[in-house]
């Protein structure tokens, strides 16, 4: 099994949703995870796949954060890509984030 993982900031769960809807629709996968992003602007979506898909391509399409693609663009070939954080410490206090949701085709 192959996993996408996306990052969307500063959307409504509506937004979220609806798009990954039309992942499903127009994309092999077998499941969808959605969660709340750690610092609560936003979402964090794993995508379950049998097939390998071209992972770069497929975040481009489904825009995932720029930084992100960028930030794993530069990296060496053998550091690690498209890394999400479970958690975050905003002034001292820890954000984690939270399942809301699975999507299957």
């Amino acid at each position: 099994m192959n996993l996408i993982k996306l990052d969307w900031d500063s959307i409504s769960y509506c937004v979220a949703v609806k798009r990954i809807e039309k992942i499903i629709e127009q994309s092999k996968i077998i499941y969808a995870d959605l969660f709340s992003s750690p610092s609560g602007d936003g979402f964090h979506v794993y995508i379950y796949t049998l097939e390998k898909l071209d992972a770069l391509q497929f975040r481009q399409k489904w825009k995932d954060d720029g930084k992100r693609i960028i930030t794993d663009i530069l990296k060496p070939d053998n550091a690690p890509k498209d890394v999400l954080f479970q958690w975050k410490y905003i002034n001292g206090k820890k954000y984690e984030s939270e399942f809301m949701k699975r999507f299957a085709s």
